[in-house]
């Protein structure tokens, strides 16, 4: 299950992402072994209905081919999401890769698979109650990426 949304209508958007996170959740309790990839702020690209409209929404696209190397699900790049909306955006985006058990299938890392099994409840505990204040996690995976390009 991949899940994006626009996020233009907020208040609307976020009664759906819960009733998203809530079936997720249904699905991962009825189904312990199922993967839900992510739950992620779409990226406008050239040629979509949604490039256009977001445009209308103040979004600048990136001018050079090597500006779009910033874009991921995981990096929000869109001006209407700003302050404490981008924020609770960003810790639902970010829980929701730990809510299932993906990490064995994706990393080597005994060690970073032990991390996001540790994780997985704070994660779940976030997306269950929508409790997205104090996303300390957040930006501990933010430092986690930043030195991890670095390198």
């Amino acid at each position: 299950m991949v899940l994006f949304y626009d996020w233009f209508s907020l208040r609307k958007r976020y009664r759906e992402v819960k009733k998203t996170i809530d079936l997720a959740l249904r699905i991962l309790k009825e189904n312990p072994k199922a993967k839900i990839s992510s739950i992620a702020c779409f990226t406008p690209y050239p040629g979509t209905q949604l490039f256009e409209e977001s445009k209308k929404y103040g979004y600048a696209p990136p001018q050079k081919l090597v500006d779009w190397s910033s874009y991921a699900t995981d990096n929000i790049n869109v001006p209407w999401l700003v302050g404490k909306k981008k924020k609770k955006v960003e810790a639902i985006q970010f829980a929701s890769l730990f809510m299932d058990q993906k990490a064995k299938d994706v990393v080597d890392s005994k060690f970073i698979n032990f991390l996001a099994n540790l994780y997985r409840p704070v994660a779940l505990f976030r997306l269950k109650h929508q409790f997205y204040k104090f996303p300390l996690d957040v930006y501990i995976g933010k430092l986690i990426r930043e030195k991890k390009t670095e390198l």
